[in-house]
């Protein structure tokens, strides 16, 4: 396996970056590991605009390398690993430094910190550097149901929907021509079928009916379309983000049975995140994938090593081929044989 491993991170190149800028969430949801399981400690600080510039530099220097790692098409980078970025302190040197660098990015938000001043920031970086806007909200006609499946108190279901209307009637909505999505995480008949899910009791215990038994899902799906039709309402079916949630609301053994007799070769979760994608939490730390939760498979540090260096090392050889036979095997996104 390892020779296989060494040939496809000569054959790849990245394309995409995911850097955890600011490793805190200020929301529970359903659908998150955040509702179950601490974030780790280790990167729960706010990474300092200066080494985000760093990292910035390395990917740019990397690109215009011929043969180098960093893909010549390279351009996006998206603020993931469960953080809310509207929260980040420097959120707007950001979106200036992608624009020096001729960057691009998404915000991926709960909507809550969407406010009018944060909108005003991202209205002049519209579109030359935020491409979408994506929204994970989990209900929209009821305070309580809101607050039950996004972990926020039931008084700030109002700040989220005035925010949404803002949005929906401001000039962004308009320069990103739909690209404005409202994301309504559920269950249907699709995730049974896969493997990806399998519902056990706890399911039943969270009390989260968004099941396709009962029409839920596509109920919210309805409300919010009536409600915000400039935008984009993209029902999405859970992800188990290898095990995490599904430790707690599936049947456990359901994913042993999925794998039984096969060996994880590859991953399609936008591109192989493997081999596709750089992933770096707030310490500079380069990790193999967002669904990485705990920081488990780290092979290296952006900020102290070398970019070709560090892609190429033994360390990323081993831990990639040391994925392969455990959190890979728990995810919905790997490919196998």
């Amino acid at each position: 396996m390892s020779t296989f491993i060494r040939s496809r991170l000569k054959a790849y190149q990245i394309q995409r970056l995911a850097i955890d800028l600011f490793g805190f969430c200020n929301a529970k949801c359903w659908y998150c590991p955040v509702k179950y399981i601490p974030q780790p400690e280790s990167g729960m600080k706010q990474m300092p605009i200066e080494d985000v510039e760093k990292i910035f530099r390395k990917l740019i220097v990397e690109r215009e390398t011929p043969n180098g790692v960093v893909s010549p098409d390279f351009e996006l980078f998206l603020t993931t690993h469960y953080s809310e970025v509207l929260l980040y302190k420097d959120f707007e040197k950001l979106l200036e430094l992608a624009k020096h660098y001729g960057l691009k990015t998404f915000i991926l938000s709960n909507g809550v910190n969407l406010t009018p001043e944060k909108l005003d920031i991202i209205n002049k970086y519209t579109p030359s550097v935020i491409q979408e806007i994506a929204l994970n909200i989990p209900a929209y006609e009821n305070a309580e149901v809101w607050s039950k499946r996004s972990g926020f108190p039931a008084k700030r279901f109002d700040d989220v929907m005035t925010n949404l209307q803002n949005l929906h009637d401001h000039p962004v909505t308009r320069k990103l021509q739909g690209r404005v999505k409202l994301i309504v995480n559920g269950v249907n008949e699709l995730s049974f079928k896969t493997g990806s899910l399998k519902k056990g009791p706890k399911f039943e215990e969270l009390g989260i009916d968004l099941d396709m038994q009962t029409g839920e899902h596509q109920r919210q799906v309805d409300i919010a379309t009536k409600l915000f039709p400039k935008f984009d309402v993209e029902k999405s079916d859970l992800i188990d983000r290898t095990g995490l949630i599904g430790q707690y609301i599936t049947e456990e053994e359901y994913m042993k049975d999925r794998m039984k007799n096969r060996t994880v070769v590859g991953c399609q979760n936008w591109g192989d995140r493997n081999y596709e994608w750089l992933s770096v939490n707030s310490n500079g730390d380069a990790i193999l994938c967002c669904n990485d939760y705990n920081f488990d498979y780290i092979f290296g540090n952006i900020l102290e090593q070398e970019l070709s260096e560090m892609w190429h090392s033994e360390k990323h050889v081993e831990t990639i081929d040391r994925a392969y036979n455990n959190i890979c095997t728990k995810c919905s996104a790997s490919v196998t044989k």
